[in-house]
């Protein structure tokens, strides 16, 4: 082995442990550089490390919402191996977050299990029957993809009256200031996204919430042309949690998160008050 490929090989695999650890910067660097490093070098071993590192930065471009940087990968991974196994299963992902819920289904009648991982294709699989509404069959893929693999937790289900519960005592639960810059804005809570009112965000559907509306620092310059409103997708932040205390934790997380929006703070404000 040269020493660009040996220097590619270890590149990807840091690469594919920052992606293990959530770490998609590090992970998509990592991937490139390790791109770079195969630069001129042909043969079926350089061309297995140039598919996993595509295969990597699909998944972490589909991930940050970077979806035309994910389909040009995606599309170079297809003209080194237009069979490659993975490659279905990627395209999955990015349809699914383009709201192409049909073709992701479709797509994942065909994929190798043996290749993905037969949980991680159950827990898809689920993910997008839960999105199109179809909750019984969602909920059988996520036992098979437990079975599969046990460290892929079932979500944590609550029906919407208790939920509605829990959002009213997180809400007494916040300071005066976030109390009042609550009382102009209407709650939505609701099981899933609804592709008719929130396709038309630049967001996926496996959002956990957002809001919608003019902020309160902005309003000297732009008019609001309705009431400001919050959206809270129940199902999607059960698929995130492992207990019912961290789904408390993350609806309230969530909730808070949109209501600073509304009072204008950024990114950087958000992540100082623990919310980013």
């Amino acid at each position: 082995m040269s020493d660009e490929l040996t220097r590619a090989d270890e590149l990807l695999r840091d690469a594919e442990r920052a992606e293990r650890l959530g770490d998609d910067r590090t992970a998509a660097d990592r991937a490139r550089r390790a791109l770079a490093a195969l630069r001129g070098h042909v043969g079926e071993s350089a061309d297995a490390v140039r598919i996993d590192a595509l295969a990597i930065l699909v998944a972490v471009a589909t991930n940050l919402g970077e979806w035309d940087e994910a389909a040009r990968r995606l599309a170079e991974l297809r003209a080194i191996d237009p069979s490659a196994p993975e490659a279905d299963f990627l395209e999955s992902a990015l349809r699914l977050e383009r709201w192409d819920l049909d073709g992701a289904a479709a797509l994942l009648v065909g994929c190798d299990a043996d290749a993905v991982g037969a949980g991680e294709l159950e827990f898809r699989r689920a993910i997008v029957a839960e999105l199109r509404g179809e909750f019984d069959v969602a909920d059988v893929h996520y036992a098979a993809a437990t079975r599969f693999d046990p460290t892929i937790p079932t979500p944590v289900r609550i029906d919407l009256d208790e939920a509605h519960a829990l959002l009213t005592a997180i809400v007494d639960s916040f300071p005066p200031d976030v109390r009042d810059a609550l009382g102009g804005i209407q709650i939505d809570l609701l099981e899933i996204p609804e592709p008719a009112v929130d396709r038309s965000t630049d967001l996926g559907p496996t959002v956990l919430g957002y809001y919608d509306g003019v902020p309160l620092n902005e309003r000297e310059s732009i008019q609001p042309l309705g009431l400001d409103r919050i959206r809270i997708f129940k199902r999607n932040i059960e698929r995130e949690v492992t207990s019912r205390d961290e789904l408390v934790e993350q609806l309230r997380i969530t909730l808070l998160h949109e209501v600073g929006h509304h009072l204008g703070w950024d990114e950087h404000e958000l992540h100082e008050r623990g919310i980013g």
